[in-house]
């Protein structure tokens, strides 16, 4: 009964809806719009190799980002003038190290401080990590080259870490996963509000007048709270996977499952937010202060790699930074017991709150 009447008063409440559907909506649609112009990056080349090796990949960048063919001699004062992102050098070589199933080591160059230039740099890396791979099975150079033409069009795959990055649209689909985190952290904190506003209206007195325990009144609002949540992230990952990411496959139900157990951590969350108000304007203003910096230091508005060392080991000791973890190494498809790990610590942060929150206030009623 109580699950009927939450899900009612939680579904009529317009900042609930907000940040359920609309604000992570209108994000993610931003986020794809304003990210699918392709040349957003500026790559210098020098090719001093010169192969249908290294023309097959300065293709494969271009499709990326604006590429720009230079000279030795020219790199300094490029990189002086900030008007190429990442400068990237084929020496003589390169093909025949690839072929022969060695590993080439690529020279490169960027301005120190400046960290546009990492999405593309992977991108690279993967292309160029992915073609050893393909070597290593091929016993030929024509045989190589037709591997490698069907990886780039799609018709095989590989197993490995730089293979799931370089996918198209994965940069983009963390920026908004990110987003996502921060909607359900809101919501969950606007939802278990209720508690106070019950208690504030004497409903919870009423409640509690009937034969109802304390335990099973926490715990039909919990259902109700977390099922909420599970409907704001079907919602929004049917969005994602039937508008913009249908080729990602696999890789997105491991991150949908990871967000329906951080849905039960963001309920955790909300009512350890909640225990520790006084009343509903004070928890609000609590909300706003404790998720902002979260999801800041978790790395869902930017990457941890953007952030100072030592910002990126105190994010180790949040949820938020877990989460975002769990789907790149979803995406990238790490070793699963890594990725397991990662679930792990969520579920262990889920239970740290939810045993706090458990705890029965005298002034809950």
């Amino acid at each position: 009964m109580i699950i009927l009447l939450n899900f009612k008063r939680i579904l009529k409440n317009k900042v609930n809806l907000f940040f359920m559907v609309i604000f992570p909506t209108i994000l993610i649609m931003l986020i794809m719009l304003l990210s699918f112009s392709k040349n957003q990056f500026r790559v210098g080349i020098v090719d001093e190799d010169n192969t249908k090796f290294t023309h097959i990949i300065k293709n494969e960048i271009s499709k990326k980002a604006n590429i720009i063919l230079l000279d030795k001699d020219s790199i300094k004062e490029r990189l002086i003038e900030t008007t190429i992102d990442y400068i990237v050098i084929f020496d003589k070589g390169t093909t025949d190290k690839i072929i022969t199933k060695k590993q080439a080591n690529i020279e490169a160059y960027f301005v120190e401080g400046n960290t546009s230039y990492m999405s593309i740099k992977g991108y690279i890396e993967s292309l160029l990590d992915s073609s050893l791979k393909i070597s290593k099975i091929s016993n030929t150079q024509g045989q190589f080259y037709n591997n490698l033409e069907k990886y780039l069009n799609g018709s095989i795959s590989l197993e490995s870490k730089t293979h799931n990055s370089s996918k198209k649209g994965v940069d983009r689909l963390l920026a908004a996963l990110g987003f996502i985190v921060m909607s359900m952290l809101f919501l969950a904190a606007n939802s278990t509000q209720l508690l106070l506003i019950d208690k504030f209206k004497k409903t919870t007195l009423r409640i509690f007048v009937s034969p109802i325990s304390f335990k099973n009144f926490i715990i039909q609002n919990i259902i109700s709270w977390y099922l909420i949540l599970v409907i704001q992230v079907f919602l929004l990952f049917s969005l994602i996977y039937f508008i913009f990411f249908k080729e990602i496959g696999i890789s997105l139900i491991k991150v949908n499952i990871v967000f329906l157990i951080f849905a039960f951590t963001s309920v955790s969350l909300g009512m350890f937010m909640t225990n520790i108000s006084k009343d509903p304007r004070q928890a609000g203003i609590l909300s706003s202060i404790i998720i902002t910096p979260l999801c800041m230091l978790g790395g869902c508005y930017w990457p941890l790699e953007f952030m100072p060392s030592f910002l990126q080991k105190a994010a180790k000791f949040i949820p938020t930074s877990w989460i975002i973890k769990a789907c790149k190494d979803a995406l990238f498809g790490v070793n699963s017991s890594i990725f397991l790990k990662d679930i792990f610590i969520i579920i262990l942060f889920s239970i740290f709150f939810l045993l706090i929150s458990f705890k029965k206030k005298s002034d809950m009623i």
